[in-house]
């Protein structure tokens, strides 16, 4: 599933003369208890629950089926396989409990693959790997041979259309995955976008592109009405560069700023069969056709 944008962000949109990277302005606009994750009446927290999950993951679908990323399904819910896991936290963003925003960060498990000698590779040793291999499994498997350690943030959503509240949330957002990512002991995120958008995650995130575009495989393939959706671009965030890099980037600055304990993720929802069984989550990986497959 690539990373939408917020639904009024115009990416073509010029940033104003004497301007530095977008993620300023969020980042300067950010308030409230940091630590907690309170900002401008919204508490960000980690997935704990069942309900809480499927009120992430309805907030997705809802925001895809709109936007005619994806198909109808009776139980409203959009996730992918590997982000029905262990491997995955939540984030939610939620005012008086209502859930307005979410994202879904994924750590990877595929080991390196294998050479047979002469040259060719098998398939991964272990693990469901992500769901971007999808689509970029070869672009993610010169990663892995290199000790690169994954992480995919995507299945993002919000249901505000106001492009400052959105974009701060996003920033938050972010910052939780960013410090699940480092708990995991992740070397690089990984994330898919509308070739369109790449301007904005570069100069909002500081992530770089991954080769050219190419069509969204697997089986969110094909949008709302059958027809193909638009090729996806692979973006790439070295967090060790990054972090070396001077000056950091005004959004990376925040994160290492305003840290999460791991403590915060020590909690989440751990996807036990006992836990899901008679759930939507459930009858939804029952209806995927293999275990590569996702909603």
């Amino acid at each position: 599933m690539h990373l939408p944008m917020p639904e009024v962000f115009n990416p073509d949109r010029p940033i104003p003369a004497g301007r530095g990277p977008a993620a300023e302005t969020a980042v300067q606009r950010q308030g409230g208890d940091t630590v907690t994750g309170r900002a401008d009446g919204l508490h960000f927290t980690v997935a704990q629950s069942v309900e809480q999950v499927i009120e992430a993951w309805r907030l997705v679908f809802d925001a895809c089926h709109r936007a005619g990323l994806i198909a109808y399904n009776e139980h409203r819910l959009h996730f992918t396989r590997p982000a029905a896991t262990g491997r995955s936290a939540i984030i939610l963003g939620s005012i008086r409990g209502l859930a307005v925003s979410t994202l879904t960060a994924v750590a990877d498990d595929a080991d390196p693959p294998r050479s047979d000698g002469d040259g060719n590779t098998g398939g991964d040793a272990r693990g469901g790997g992500l769901a971007l291999d999808h689509t970029f499994g070869p672009q993610l498997d010169v990663l892995r041979r290199q000790g690169r350690r994954l992480m995919e943030v995507g299945l993002f959503a919000d249901r505000r259309r106001h492009l400052s509240r959105t974009t701060e949330s996003l920033l938050q957002l972010m910052r939780y995955a960013f410090h699940f990512g480092l708990a995991q002991g992740v070397t690089d995120f990984v994330i898919a976008v509308c070739p369109r958008h790449r301007r904005f995650y570069e100069r909002f995130l500081g992530l770089e592109a991954i080769g050219e575009p190419l069509p969204r495989k697997g089986p969110s393939g094909a949008g709302r009405d059958g027809a193909a959706c638009e090729p996806v671009l692979l973006m790439r965030g070295d967090i060790n560069e990054r972090l070396n890099r001077q000056p950091l980037h005004p959004a990376l600055a925040w994160f290492m700023q305003h840290p999460i304990p791991a403590a915060a993720f020590a909690g989440r929802f751990g996807f036990e069969p006992e836990m899901i069984a008679h759930t939507p989550i459930a009858a939804v990986l029952a209806a995927m056709q293999s275990p590569d497959d996702q909603a």
